[in-house]
């Protein structure tokens, strides 16, 4: 069995959407927006992200980037989120891993190192996330 090669693309997409939302965003969404919204209500900062940002922004904005680099379109991105989220049960999966870890992020990590301290988890989560959304490439 040979080995699976280098996916060039699949690394800027990652790359792109790490550096971009997760990176850039997230410092103004979570630092800026969740403190001056919620203050230092964890459970809402939390269930913000989790419920209403991750599903709607989050990961569509993931697969939206990956599409673009691989020149799809984005219905064709949409669709293979929705088919991620019905058949591969990606959403449960994600907050299984990311809910603790905002629990963590939110209630005990320092505002100034909360986005490095997501990223370090990122990097794991960016491993399996890639591992689900690729197999229906296989």
């Amino acid at each position: 069995q040979a080995l699976p090669t280098y996916d060039f693309k699949r690394t800027l997409a990652f790359m792109l959407y790490g550096g971009m939302y997760q990176g850039l965003a997230l410092e103004l969404i979570y630092n800026k927006w969740f403190s001056a919204l919620f203050g230092e209500n964890v459970f809402l900062k939390v269930c913000t992200s989790q419920f209403i940002m991750a599903p709607l922004l989050t990961l569509p904005i993931a697969y939206i980037m990956k599409g673009l680099v691989y020149g799809q379109g984005f219905g064709t991105s949409v669709k293979g989120y929705m088919n991620d989220v019905t058949q591969k049960g990606l959403l449960l999966t994600f907050w299984k891993i990311w809910i603790p870890i905002q629990c963590i992020v939110f209630g005990l990590v320092p505002p100034h190192l909360r986005i490095s301290f997501s990223a370090a988890i990122s990097f794991a989560w960016t491993i399996l996330f890639s591992r689900i959304s690729a197999s229906e490439e296989q």
